[in-house]
């Protein structure tokens, strides 16, 4: 059945792209299908509307216009991503619905941001037929007919008990992580890791505001570690490009990749990863490549917590507490306990299998 489907999703040096990258992998797969699928954002960077629209997907861009003074309104409003948005709550849920209006009629909204909650869903819910959420934090109420949160933490399925209506379908845990084509195609091919370390990813999302990329890389030089290739992956968004190839050409065995579009190519190259625990954990997880990960926000604690209680990563930290020693001791723990290494390569190919966006869609499609 065709579809026509609305995203309201933002990505910003402080949001970071993962919202975005998630949203475009399901709209990706929701074209596969024949749908109609529209992007309605706030403050893109010219090279994720570039993106959005390479893609084959229209991408509507909402006014900063009227930017919210009204402290009282965000207090009551109690979410711990307010200050995601530039206007109020109020507003964007009108310019929302005046840019749904005037598309057309849709069967589904997809709302992925941490500053909308029921309110604003309850707000846009009279021009949509139907309302999918996808959330990680479980911090506040929803308004919708699917919830999807792809992270697997402990008793997981209970997160959203009171936070969402009884008639909510919860799509929840890393069985429905929401991964390109390219991961499950790459599921096909999988090689068997022995715990030897050759090939090491260094991959902190589209943005890295603090420069954890640069923290790594010392770590690596420090340790010395010559003869293995370091692959380091940053986004057009990410703020240290220049610092992170200056340190680079110090190294004679990194090489870095910037804006890529075959990230999974490298994962499958690379024997250890290191990098943030956002949605790229179940991205290497499908491709079963063992994580060091360090977290750059709140919500990534747990998801990051929840690999190392699995057996397929090792935590860190949060990023303000992991420094460089942290880091290279992990390393060289990693180098020194192969068997370890192979072990938690397996434990991470069978956690997430890359058929959650296509489990995504059935229910979609099912429930128009």
């Amino acid at each position: 059945m065709e579809m026509k489907v609305a995203i309201r999703v933002d990505a910003s040096s402080q949001i970071g792209v993962g919202h975005l990258m998630r949203c475009l992998t399901l709209a990706d797969a929701l074209k596969e299908r024949k749908a109609e699928v529209t992007f309605i954002t706030r403050d893109l960077i010219e090279s994720l509307e570039t993106l959005v629209k390479n893609h084959g997907h229209r991408h509507v861009k909402l006014r900063n216009d009227r930017h919210s003074d009204n402290v009282v309104e965000r207090d009551v409003m109690q979410l711990a991503h307010a200050h995601w948005l530039p206007v109020d709550w109020k507003y964007d849920a009108e310019q929302t619905v005046a840019c749904l209006n005037r598309l057309g009629q849709f069967d589904w909204l997809v709302v992925d941001h941490y500053a909308l909650d029921a309110q604003w869903e309850n707000a846009v819910e009279t021009v949509v037929q139907k309302i999918l959420v996808i959330d990680d934090l479980a911090d506040r109420a929803h308004s919708c007919n699917l919830l999807v949160d792809q992270n697997s933490y402990r008793e997981y399925e209970y997160r959203y008990d009171n936070l969402v209506p009884s008639n909510c379908l919860k799509l929840l845990g890393a069985s429905y992580a929401l991964l390109r084509q390219e991961f499950k195609s790459a599921r096909s091919s999988l090689r068997k890791r022995d715990g030897k370390i050759s090939n090491i990813l260094v991959f902190f999302g589209g943005g890295d505001a603090t420069n954890e990329t640069c923290k790594v890389l010392h770590s690596i030089k420090n340790i010395g570690i010559d003869q293995v290739a370091v692959s380091v992956v940053v986004g057009a968004a990410n703020p240290h490009v220049t610092d992170i190839r200056k340190l680079s050409n110090q190294m004679q065995n990194v090489t870095v990749h910037v804006d890529i579009d075959y990230i999974s190519q490298l994962m499958q190259d690379a024997d250890l990863s290191i990098g943030a625990a956002g949605s790229a954990t179940w991205e290497r997880c499908a491709l079963g490549l063992p994580s060091i990960l360090i977290a750059l926000a709140e919500n990534q604690i747990e998801i990051a917590k929840s690999v190392e209680r699995l057996g397929a990563g090792i935590y860190l930290g949060i990023f303000s507490e992991v420094t460089q020693e942290s880091i290279e001791m992990a390393i060289r723990y990693s180098f020194e306990h192969p068997q370890k290494i192979s072990e938690m390569s397996r434990i991470a190919a069978a956690l997430v299998d890359a058929e959650g966006c296509q489990r995504v869609l059935k229910k979609m499609e099912t429930n128009i």
